[in-house]
């Protein structure tokens, strides 16, 4: 039998072979519908049925309404990886000029396993390469006084702050001001980033704060 001209071993029925409409239907049907978007009520049932996945398989499942892809070594959504993250009440000391990294507490949302795990609580984990844009903000529940409240991202362990996010500094606050985050992180190769926070009140202060990550495109550069 002959195959499409499209690359994709779709196969059919040429001049020179017998003609049997079941081969016919069958290859079409077998060869299609794995290239389709298969619609699965769960991810369970989606096991069961597709043993052997290949890469570039798409599925939609109903549970959840969302579109996966199989890349190879899992089901991942279509849509970037997204984590975000909330703690309630952190007691950052206070210090000249060392920052602490930020215990994020807990995870509020995500859509890809291990961005963020309660084993490694400061990290938000980029799991793919790519452009990320940072979300969040942080309020400072104590009073600051004439004193900053200062934050920034850092990547992979670094001592210095992510050249493209940002969280704003907070001048003076009286109490429950908020601080907000934006800009983008990029990762070459797989990695993570960490929020560190920097108060010199003397004392300690006590802020919450909600922090994330979202995959918005694949470039590195």
């Amino acid at each position: 039998m002959s195959t499409d001209s499209y690359g994709q071993s779709v196969p059919y029925l040429d001049y020179t072979d017998k003609p049997d409409l079941t081969v016919l239907g069958s290859g079409i049907v077998g060869a299609l519908t794995p290239r389709s978007v298969m619609r699965f009520a769960d991810a369970t049932s989606r096991g069961t049925t597709i043993t052997a996945p290949v890469a570039g398989m798409v599925t939609w499942l109903t549970s959840v309404g969302r579109l996966e892809v199989y890349e190879g070594s899992a089901w991942v959504p279509i849509e970037g990886p997204q984590v975000q993250t909330y703690n309630s009440s952190f007691n950052l000391p206070s210090s000249g000029s060392a920052y602490t990294a930020l215990d994020l507490g807990s995870q509020v949302s995500g859509n890809y396993a291990g961005m963020w795990s309660s084993g490694q609580p400061t990290r938000l984990n980029a799991p793919l390469p790519g452009t990320y844009a940072v979300s969040g903000y942080a309020l400072w529940q104590s009073n600051l006084g004439t004193n900053a409240g200062r934050m920034e991202f850092r990547q992979n362990g670094g001592s210095s702050a992510a050249p493209y996010a940002h969280v704003n500094t907070m001048l003076g606050s009286s109490g429950n001001d908020a601080s907000v985050a934006s800009g983008v992180l990029v990762f070459s190769t797989a990695g993570y980033a960490e929020v560190y926070a920097n108060q010199a009140t003397g004392g300690t202060i006590t802020i919450s704060y909600s922090f994330g990550i979202r995959r918005i495109s694949t470039a590195t550069t």
